[in-house]
């Protein structure tokens, strides 16, 4: 049970519940398998963490990513001044 109703698990109906909690397809694959399968979801975590991720949040992290990587390092002597 999710939130107290259970979910069928006919194929396709993973969509269209997803939108009707409001939800990514992904997040909800999360939600639902933190619920109903905690020790095999730890294990699809380990193995497939950026896979997972929505499409928000995979702009988010390279967003993140990109800024990080154009900040020159401290000790980086290309940026010191002379």
């Amino acid at each position: 049970m999710w939130g107290g109703v259970a979910t069928p698990q006919q194929e396709g109906n993973g969509e269209v519940l997803a939108k009707a909690c409001g939800v990514d397809e992904k997040q909800f694959v999360r939600m639902i398998m933190h619920e109903y399968h905690p020790d095999i979801w730890r294990v699809i975590q380990d193995s497939l963490e950026f896979e997972m991720l929505s499409d928000e949040e995979r702009r988010i992290i390279e967003e993140h990513r990109a800024r990080v990587e154009s900040v020159p390092d401290e000790g980086d002597e290309s940026t010191v001044e002379a």
